[in-house]
This record gives structure tokens, sequence and C-alpha cells, in this order.
């Protein structure tokens, strides 16, 4: 495992574990300075993945599959559209975005 590796894991860690940072890294014996540098690290590299205001048509190759559809927003907020009242207007004001 590499030091990156292992340090966005022990960020994932602290997150999950909802105890303070300071807490965290002294069980840790880590500095604060260091867990938060790559604590931005992680930040910045995830950030960069997210397209924002980017969307990509998909096709579906059968139209008798009936799956739901999944609106999962930045702030981690889901929306679970049943596929028989997918409404491609109710669809279209559920994604209005902000600018």
């Amino acid at each position: 495992m590499t030091k990156k590796e292992r340090m966005f894991q022990l960020v994932f860690q602290q997150e999950e574990s909802g105890i303070t940072i300071a807490d965290f890294c002294k069980q840790h014996a880590v500095k604060m300075s260091v867990f938060n540098y790559w604590k931005s690290k992680q930040k910045k590299e995830l950030d960069s993945h997210v397209d924002k205001g980017f969307f990509v048509s998909i096709d579906n190759p059968d139209p008798r599959i009936d799956t739901d559809i999944v609106i999962t927003y930045p702030n981690g907020v889901t929306i679970n559209i049943p596929s028989t009242s997918a409404a491609i207007s109710t669809i279209q004001s559920l994604i209005q975005l902000q600018s």
C-alpha cells in the first residue's frame, strides 16, 4: 500500500468514526497538519473527478426493461423514481442546475 493509499484510508476512517480529527490523530500517531494535508488532497482529487453540469445520454437497448431512475445530487441526496411514473417533465424538474 502506498503512502497516499494509506493516508486516504485514514481520512476515510476518521470520517466514518465520528470522532474529532484531533482525537483521531492522537490515536493513530499522525500530526494534525499531515492529516489535514491529506484530507485536502483527497477532497481535491475527488472533486476533480466530478463533472459539474455534465450529462451523458444513455440509451436503453430494450425499452421493455423496467428499471427505476435514480438521481443522486452532489450533497448526497438520492431520489428514486419508479419507471412507471418516470415522466420526462418530472425528471427535468428534478435536474434543474443552479449556477
